[in-house]
């Protein structure tokens, strides 16, 4: 949790331009122009070429079904199931630097991180990603590590595991990120 409002706060001070700079060893000043509104749409191009910080639904574009993760340190994965699964399908996006995004699970409040070829939550440091607009949909992203792999499954309509894979141009390997408003404007009545 320390960890989720760290990252937060450091987001917010780089978006308003108050971020802390060392002038000496022992002196700390930090710049904020309260006059001065900040564009988040400029600072979200600069994190991730169109995708905003906030809180997501991510969805595979290959097969139906939310991403999720109900346990740390187990693999997350995506599957389609009949009951609301609370808080376990949302997803914070925060920027930790240029382009690079960390990806916070909001029900287990853990990052993601990367073993092997799977993607986990849980109590680790925060995996980091390039998150970039790709195929026909407007918010449709691959999500990718420092080495180039990105998130992907095989597609099939059953509970499947995240795993890192070559890039392959194709809808096994895009993402739909949905707001997290405009799913609690269409679900009311589960919340």
């Amino acid at each position: 949790m320390f960890t989720n409002v760290l990252v937060f706060a450091l987001a917010a001070l780089t978006l308003v331009g108050a971020a802390p700079s060392s002038q000496t060893p022992m002196s700390v000043s930090c710049n904020v122009n309260f006059g001065a509104v900040p564009d988040v749409d400029a600072a979200a191009d600069s994190f991730g070429g169109g995708i905003k910080p906030g809180r997501y639904r991510i969805i595979n574009a290959a097969a139906p079904g939310d991403l999720r993760s109900y346990k740390q340190g187990e693999p997350i994965f995506r599957t389609v199931t009949r009951e609301f699964p609370g808080p376990f399908i949302f997803w914070d996006v925060v920027p930790v630097g240029p382009n690079s995004f960390a990806i916070f699970n909001v029900g287990l409040e853990a990052p993601t991180f990367i073993d092997g070829d799977q993607i986990r939550c849980g109590n680790a440091p925060p995996a980091q990603y390039t998150i970039s607009p790709v195929g026909q949909g407007p918010d449709l992203f691959s999500i990718k590590t420092r080495d180039g792999k990105v998130w992907g499954t095989e597609g099939n309509f059953g509970r499947e595991e995240v795993r890192l894979r070559p890039r392959v141009e194709g809808p096994a390997e895009q993402w739909l990120f949905i707001p997290v408003e405009d799913f609690q404007s269409v679900h009311n009545s589960a919340f």
